[in-house]
């Protein structure tokens, strides 16, 4: 029978008597049970093999296998020895005068490459296992490597044993940390291991290897788990439902995530279904200063305002901490668990309660998708072809505002970073014309100048600085100067800066050497403020970098004057250079996700592709490498999801600069470009 499921078909081969007795495994039956629950629970359809477990009744059924589905997932659990380079499958008739009761590792292969499946997943739950997964892979690959496939119908077999060669395998130790596994996630993340996360719709079975290998390890099993894989085309295939899938998880800071400095995952996720991308209250969150002028203007607008505000200034000057605060400082649920948290909140100073109606942070965002986001978070219904265009979401926008007599606010976040192709449209065709609706307004942030002015054929700034003048963006967005709120003007900046930094020095919950030293931490604050030309991300670099010593620094030093008299490249260089020798390790790893296109690269394979085709010659990196920077520079990296898989980017555009200045960029897209076709290539 073939019960395929909506992920594909498994079966069970579970020989746990033998004729002879010794060989009884007295639970096997229990634990086959246990994995098959959680087969079936992730969408395999169960095709029951019957019959007894004699060698021909196996034989015959293995020859008989072949349900209709795309994937197969097999799992073997029963007695094993290694035979030579290959492996021997004890069937229930094997006795030691009757060795040939058994099927080998190179017929399991062979016979699974005759399927009709694309992939294959086989897990081997018996002692010695580890030789197997080599001598099955390799008959795989001998059978189906001179055949003409149909494209995308390429056979991909994984091969998954409970124990390398030569070991042994506990009885029950490997099927229950798999059924754990799949069922509550992998292990935490370390400095030499990270696994999927909520943000992944499916694992791939080296994902899963992965997992158990670490799992297995720390709970002081006496094996390990070995794998092999063969695929035609595509190297990572997805196949396991990820029961922990949580699509509507929030854009976090890897740091955060990993010190759980963030607010219950259910209110985020209720905050993100609104504000796509949005900045929350993670640790930095929890830090911000308020911003007395720009802040008061803002929440002014947000009680009787209406048409367009713009707020602008430089990069780093704090624009999306502003909008994020306030985004969740108008949701009454993260209002309250603010005030949890917080005991200085001053209710007067926050926007009216539901005052922004729905947001999205717009970094490499088309047209297309910041229309579709926005529909969603209004729960509108999109057109029959789907949301094209900005139309008939400024219309739909308008007549909600109408029928409920209400005034509806957007707000969009890093206008100067969406698609360049659409940045314009955006500003015009949507957000300006959501705007000229009654009772509909929108907020934007954006730099105030699109074109990064390092970047000009003639670099001298314009007379009135480089960040002030307004760009094409705002001028495409009002022509009114007092409907934009400037933070590179604001008074109050440096004041700020200085809260910002002392609470962040003092933090009773971090290893500063300032939690003793209030006095120094304020006038140390209070240098930075001065020194930092109204940029929250220099005072955000310094904070983390002195919070992260094992000493107070010297203000006086010479090291320190040049460092607080330098920007928000010399600070990120600085901290850079904080991690002696691993400095490189972090450059090199870091530098791909400034190239980065939509939110992020994936975890999986491009990451690393990309980091070893831009370092020099000689150096090569490990998924290790990967898994030690996440864990000890991601208050750099913010994790992300797009496209049911996990991907990560720099935590600020000024990193990106940083990363691709003075570097041939062409040179770069095109060994980008090289690294990934070869990657399909040998997949």
């Amino acid at each position: 029978m073939d019960a395929k499921g909506d992920r594909g078909t498994f079966a069970v081969v579970v020989i746990a008597d033998y004729d002879d007795p010794n060989l009884n495994l007295n639970s096997a039956g229990k634990h086959a049970e246990l994995v098959g629950a959680v087969f079936r629970d992730l969408g395999f359809g169960e095709d029951c093999r019957s019959g007894s477990s004699s060698s021909r009744e196996i034989q015959d059924w293995l020859t008989d296998w072949n349900p209709s589905s795309r994937r197969l997932l097999l799992y073997w659990n029963g007695h094993a020895q290694s035979d030579g380079d290959d492996i021997a499958l004890f069937c229930g008739d094997y006795r030691s005068d009757k060795p040939f009761a058994k099927v080998s590792g190179r017929q399991l292969g062979q016979v699974l490459a005759d399927r009709e499946a694309v992939e294959i997943v086989v897990i081997v739950d018996s002692c010695k296992s580890g030789v197997g997964v080599d001598a099955i892979t390799a008959a795989f690959k001998k059978s189906v490597q001179d055949r003409a496939f149909a494209v995308g119908y390429e056979p991909g077999l994984a091969v998954l044993s409970s124990a390398r060669a030569g070991e042994l395998a506990r009885e029950g130790v490997f099927a229950t940390a798999l059924e754990h596994i799949l069922r509550e996630g992998p292990p935490s993340p370390t400095e030499t291991y990270s696994g999927w996360t909520a943000r992944d719709e499916l694992i791939t079975p080296n994902d899963l290897y992965d997992a158990l290998r670490v799992h297995l390890h720390s709970s002081g099993a006496h094996q390990q788990p070995d794998f092999g894989q063969v695929r035609s085309v595509g190297g990572f295939f997805p196949f396991f439902k990820n029961s922990r899938h949580r699509p509507s998880r929030p854009d976090v800071i890897v740091e955060a995530l990993r010190h759980r400095a963030f607010a219950d995952s259910d209110l985020i996720e209720h905050f993100m279904v609104k504000f796509r991308g949005i900045d929350t209250l993670t640790a930095d969150g929890w830090y911000y200063a308020p911003r007395p002028g720009p802040q008061d203007r803002i929440t002014d607008w947000l009680k009787d305002g209406h048409g367009m505000l713009v707020v602008t200034g430089p990069p780093g000057s704090g624009k999306s901490a502003l909008l994020g605060w306030l985004a969740a400082m108008s949701s009454p649920d993260y209002r309250q668990h603010a005030a949890k948290i917080l005991s200085d909140i001053n209710s007067s100073e926050l926007p009216p309660e539901n005052a922004i109606s729905a947001g999205i942070h717009a970094k490499q965002r088309t047209l297309q998708e910041c229309v579709t986001f926005l529909g969603e978070a209004l729960e509108l219904a999109p057109p029959g072809i789907g949301w094209e265009e900005p139309g008939p979401l400024v219309e739909q926008v308008a007549q909600l505002a109408s029928r409920n007599q209400s005034t509806i606010t957007i707000l969009l976040d890093a206008l100067d970073e969406a698609y360049p192709a659409d940045q314009n449209r955006i500003a015009v065709d949507l957000l300006a014309a959501l705007a000229a609706r009654p009772r509909v307004r929108v907020i934007v942030g954006t730099r105030p100048n699109r074109e990064d002015p390092r970047r000009r054929e003639n670099p001298s700034p314009p007379s009135d600085g480089p960040w002030t003048a307004d760009g094409p963006l705002i001028r495409a967005l009002t022509s009114d100067s007092n409907r934009v709120v400037r933070l590179d003007t604001d008074p109050g900046s440096s004041y700020a800066i200085a809260t910002y930094t002392i609470n962040r020095l003092l933090d009773a919950n971090s290893e500063s050497p300032y939690r003793t030293q209030p006095e120094l931490a304020e006038v140390t604050a209070s240098k930075i403020a001065e020194h930092s030309n109204g940029i929250f991300l220099f005072a955000r670099l310094l904070a983390r970098t002195l919070v992260n010593r094992c000493d107070t620094i010297d203000l006086k030093s010479s090291d320190t004057i040049a460092l607080f008299n330098g920007g928000v490249a010399e600070a990120f260089d600085s901290d850079i250079n904080s991690y002696g020798p691993d400095r490189q390790r972090v450059y090199d790893v870091l530098a791909p996700l400034a190239w980065a296109e939509g939110s992020g690269l994936p975890r999986r394979d491009i990451w690393l592709t990309v980091a070893n085709a831009l370092v020099r010659a000689g150096i090569r990196y490990s998924e290790q490498d990967i898994a030690w920077v996440l864990e000890h520079a991601g208050a750099h990296i913010v994790e992300s999801g797009e496209d049911g898989q996990t991907v990560y980017r720099l935590y600020h555009q000024a990193f990106n600069d940083y990363f691709q200045r003075n570097v041939d960029h062409v040179e770069v897209q095109s060994r980008i470009t090289r690294s990934l076709l070869e990657l399909v290539h040998h997949r």
